[in-house]
């Protein structure tokens, strides 16, 4: 047996046994599964590996055509539904033109995509008794993101990358799992081989006006040539500010609950008498909390409530995210949002 075809289940089993201890999931065994599966090698490989990992798993394979490719996107969801009648598992399909979505919101399409995707992922889940999504992100993707965090701004936090369970943006009810999260793309590549599963190839993913595409093909390539571990050396980091964003979030939320007043108003005296980490950290997790979900929430945002919060003006209201403000009143701040958090 090759180390991937060994490693990669093993990686699964960890993952679900983590993932049921952080979510408390032990008692409603057996527990339905959304596997979001794209076609290619990543989910073609988390389904294999799924399927055969615990009986106690349901699966349900879902995926979406984002009518981004012609002729190529539907072969793709052809593909897929080989997949799943082969394997005797339901299969469900959803699909909308991005393109036209992205264009209409003025949205770039990655945004538009990510959106539309996580909105049919989570009907299907509610309509198949689901509580968690598995997806096939990796290290690679791992260290791409945190990249792509750092190009972008971001702080402690933002480094911690993905998390092998998390809220679904926008969905707080249910979790994406990504049990595959420490294996490396070329390990699944292997185990694909190994294995002789039959995958597509997304033509798109080598397109380097994504700046994520980017990243992948000319940007970790390059830091290689000073550190070949580099992918490695991210994915340590991603770990490390994990792990201090455990003492950070427990921190901001003993603050935040000293904060408290009646009808959901927060002391902005006493807000603005702590540490400066501790502020943005705090106001970070107060929005977390209202919203269900820290998509789209601004850094700037924040800055901007911090800086009038500290204010002289006894009124004041800043946007921190589509659909969310804080509130500034008198001696007294409130995080509103009116965004959709429910599936």
């Amino acid at each position: 047996m090759t180390p991937a075809l060994q490693r990669l289940p093993l990686l699964a089993r960890r993952a679900l046994d983590q993932a049921m201890s952080l979510d408390g999931a032990r008692a409603v065994f057996p527990a339905r599964v959304v596997v979001a599966v794209s076609g290619g090698a990543d989910s073609i490989a988390l389904l294999d590996i799924l399927v055969r990992l615990d009986d106690r798993l349901s699966v349900v394979i879902a995926h979406f055509n984002h009518q981004l490719r012609g002729t190529a996107s539907d072969q793709d969801a052809f593909s897929v539904e080989a997949a799943a009648l082969a394997r005797g598992l339901p299969f469900r399909l959803g699909g909308a033109d991005v393109a036209a979505a992205a264009s209409r919101a003025k949205q770039s399409i990655e945004v538009a995509a990510r959106q539309a995707r996580y909105a049919f992922l989570a009907g299907i889940a509610a309509a198949e008794g689901a509580r968690w999504i598995a997806t096939a992100h990796h290290a690679d993707d791992q260290a791409e993101t945190v990249l792509l965090r750092l190009l972008r701004g971001t702080g402690t936090l933002g480094l911690r990358g993905m998390a092998l369970l998390s809220p679904m943006p926008g969905h707080p009810a249910l979790r994406l799992w990504r049990p595959l999260l420490l294996a490396t793309r070329a390990e699944i590549l292997a185990y694909c081989e190994e294995r002789a599963l039959t995958f597509c190839v997304d033509a798109s993913n080598r397109d380097t006006r994504a700046l994520r595409n980017r990243i992948r093909h000319e940007l970790i390539p390059y830091l290689e040539s000073y550190n070949p571990g580099i992918r490695k050396v991210l994915a340590r980091l991603a770990e490390n500010a994990a792990a201090d964003g455990e003492i950070i979030e427990a921190g901001a939320r003993s603050a935040l609950d000293s904060l408290r007043r009646s009808g959901g108003a927060f002391d902005r005296g006493r807000f603005c008498a702590l540490s400066a980490g501790l502020r943005r950290a705090t106001l970070r997790l107060a929005c977390a909390d209202a919203r269900g979900d820290l998509t789209d929430l601004r850094a700037a945002g924040i800055e901007e409530a911090i800086d009038a919060l500290a204010g002289p003006a006894a009124h004041a209201e800043i946007a921190v995210a589509p659909g969310t403000r804080i509130q500034v009143a008198g001696g007294l701040f409130l995080v509103i949002a009116t965004r959709e958090t429910d599936p």
